[in-house]
């Protein structure tokens, strides 16, 4: 509708769909502001020549012959608690008592220096979506959250990077985990990293762009990543520490997604990030998780296990299970074989769920052998009318990158 749509158009471009633009410039206002150059009637306004008319979206809606009191009844209709920030260039013609005018007082503005002829004022209303929620949800990749459900709830989603050596490629964005996984079974090692600060200050800076007003971030256990120290850094660099929260899920996959998932399903009802903090603080300490490793080489190759260990237990077909305790990954038990190693887990939660309903969270990372073992769990606890069974997940380079092949539950008790 003017230059500074396309301005606006450009300017998100680099974050979102051109479709998502184009949907999101629609709430937005253009405005031209001109001199009548004859007497004529558009619609109710009787407009004499020299008049100052403003054009909002292409039609002429507003005449009057200061122009002072045109950009008044311009802000005074079309101001609102959505209006986020006002962009305007100044024309040719421009007059003191216009630009004194122009500046509004209650909302941010920029203003450029234009010199185009025949137009006073170019005026750019953006306006944030008024089923926007105030509090903005953002966690890593280790969350295990896919895409579609992520944009369904309107969580932000950071990468954590994944380093094979001296490549590197942000999780689930640059590496999906089918070919992360694909790489760990051709023997490849890899290593992951938190996210820049530069990368979270720009997602930040981007989400108070858009409306939001508060964000909470729902990070990978401290003890497990360098993640919280990035964000600190990166709250700091932006200058809005009071915005900002961060939380430690003390967990990672499932334990954290679901944290992440509540929490956004919260905010879009409208509850206040306190609120919300409180929740996720209360719950994350009920959370389990275990995990069985398919293949003892990896822990060794890790140096969580010894060689001879490693040796011994797959002969033996030793299973060690572990689990999430105090935000760590650590050994919980070893069993022998895979169908005791299933049994075992189905049994935590059997016993769990005499004493409530549970939320469970099938887990598995690796290969076909891994995600048949996954479907067979989900499956088992379907039976159970006391478990309620959230999908099945696929995990990834966060523990993976340690375990190797990897299958297990993350569960919560279920509450009203």
């Amino acid at each position: 509708k003017s230059m500074l749509e396309g301005y606006y158009i450009l300017k998100n471009i680099k974050n979102s769909s051109i479709d998502e633009v184009i949907t999101d410039s629609k709430r937005n206002i253009s405005i031209e502001i001109t001199k009548a150059v004859r007497d004529t009637r558009v619609d109710n306004l009787d407009i004499k020549m020299d008049n100052y008319i403003a054009l909002v979206n292409g039609k002429i809606k507003y005449n009057e012959e200061k122009i002072e009191d045109l950009i008044s009844d311009i802000y005074r209709e079309n101001i609102t608690q959505d209006s986020l920030k006002i962009y305007a260039i100044k024309g040719k013609e421009t007059t003191k008592l216009g630009n004194d005018m122009l500046v509004s007082p209650s909302i941010e503005m920029v203003v450029y220096e234009g010199q185009q002829e025949n137009y006073h004022y170019y005026i750019y209303i953006e306006n944030r979506d008024p089923k926007l929620p105030e509090v903005a949800i953002v966690t890593d990749s280790a969350c295990e959250i896919p895409e579609d459900m992520a944009k369904e709830l309107g969580i932000t989603i950071v990468p954590i990077l994944i380093n094979f050596g001296t490549e590197s490629y942000k999780a689930d964005v640059e590496m999906s985990k089918d070919e992360f996984w694909k790489r760990i079974a051709s023997g490849q090692r890899a290593k992951t990293a938190q996210t820049s600060p530069a990368e979270l200050k720009n997602t930040f800076e981007k989400l108070f762009e858009k409306g939001y007003k508060k964000i909470v971030t729902i990070s990978l256990s401290n003890k497990l990543s360098g993640q919280q120290q990035a964000i600190k850094l990166a709250r700091t660099m932006i200058g809005r520490e009071e915005d900002i929260a961060i939380v430690d899920s003390k967990g990672v996959t499932m334990i954290q997604g679901h944290l992440v998932i509540e929490a956004a399903k919260m905010a879009k009802k409208g509850e206040s990030s306190e609120k919300i903090i409180e929740w996720v603080e209360l719950t994350r300490e009920k959370a389990k998780a275990y995990f069985v490793v398919n293949n003892l080489g990896y822990l060794e190759k890790g140096g969580r296990i010894g060689k001879a260990s490693a040796l011994i237990g797959g002969f033996l077909k030793m299973k060690p299970i572990l689990k999430i305790d105090e935000g760590e990954v650590c050994q919980h038990k070893k069993v022998l074989g895979e169908m005791q190693a299933i049994a075992t887990i189905e049994k935590y939660l059997k016993d769990d769920s005499k004493h409530g309903k549970l939320i469970a969270y099938p887990i598995w990372g690796g290969g076909s052998e891994e995600q048949l073992i996954g479907e067979k769990i989900k499956q088992n606890l379907e039976k159970n009318s006391r478990i309620e069974v959230k999908g099945k997940f696929q995990i990834g380079p966060v523990i993976g990158a340690h375990s190797g092949p990897i299958y297990g539950v993350v569960f919560f008790p279920k509450v009203n």
